[in-house]
């Protein structure tokens, strides 16, 4: 084992999985195949890695610590079916990387994933026109359970996830799995694209919707509504009531479907101005 002092600034905890309980409950979650090229970030040490590289058809790891990735290409040499790059994954996620380029029509993605990049790395993942086909991650129990949220307790973060993919639980994992020990639990998701054809417009103007809801949380929906699109208050109730909704609700109450139908609601009364930036 290399001589190596884990990185908080990289948010380094390192898997440990010596009866491959982890790795296995992944792998089956991904339906992993000798068919499959697989994405995955943040290797570390090579724990799911060389085990990666040994069912699928192809792996690509990236590793933004330039002595792993060193560590890497030596203790992983005999993988001739990996690709290791020395790079920072959020700023390769976009849709005319020669990363993404390279990857096929058809991609899987499973990482263990630095704690400290998961929101962002969800969102340019899940807005690439070239999406995964699925994503198992290991993402703290707190993140994981936020995007799992139903009516009641959602958040921005669980809208957009549920906007273009369906979550799924596989289990949950003891911090005892990592080292250094985190201080918190962690989660296996799987993600899968609902593989919707893009239409920026609409995203635009459905994220600014939900931003706009959430904008202050304790507030009702209808009073961020007026606030945010210079509506009177009895517009507002009656597109809540016309979409089916208390009047008196939160933007937390809300499903998916429920923010879908007070954007066509709103979209009939008035015109959107269309922000600069798309998406979450």
């Amino acid at each position: 084992m290399m001589n190596f002092k884990p990185k908080s600034s990289f948010s380094q905890n390192f898997l440990i999985d010596p009866e491959d309980e982890i790795k296995n409950k992944m792998f089956k979650a991904g339906q992993i195949t000798k068919s499959d090229c697989v994405l995955e970030i943040g290797p570390g040490l090579g724990v799911l890695t060389k085990p990666l590289a040994n069912i699928a058809k192809n792996v690509i790891s990236v590793e933004l610590d330039k002595k792993l990735y060193n560590y890497l290409q030596t203790a992983l040499a005999s993988c001739k079916n990996l690709t290791l790059i020395n790079g920072d994954i959020l700023a390769l996620l976009n849709n005319y990387s020669d990363l993404i380029k390279s990857l096929p029509i058809e991609y899987k993605i499973v990482s263990s994933l630095p704690y400290n990049i998961t929101s962002i790395f969800l969102r340019r993942c899940l807005e690439l026109e070239k999406q995964p086909k699925v994503v198992i991650l290991i993402i703290q129990k707190e993140v994981a359970l936020r995007i799992l949220a139903k009516p009641g307790e959602m958040s921005v973060l669980a809208i957009a996830v549920q906007y273009y993919a369906e979550p799924e639980l596989i289990d949950f994992i003891s911090k005892t799995y990592f080292d250094p020990k985190p201080k918190v639990d962690s989660a296996i998701i799987k993600l899968v694209p609902h593989g919707l054809a893009r239409d920026s417009v609409y995203e635009a103007k459905f994220f600014r919707l939900v931003r706009c809801g959430f904008s202050a949380r304790r507030k009702q929906l209808k009073n961020n509504l007026m606030n945010g699109f210079r509506i009177s208050d009895a517009i507002a109730q009656k597109i809540l009531m016309d979409c089916k909704l208390d009047p008196a609700c939160r933007a937390q109450d809300l499903s998916l479907d429920d923010w879908k139908n007070v954007l066509g609601q709103l979209e009939s009364r008035r015109s959107f101005v269309i922000p600069a930036q798309a998406g979450i």
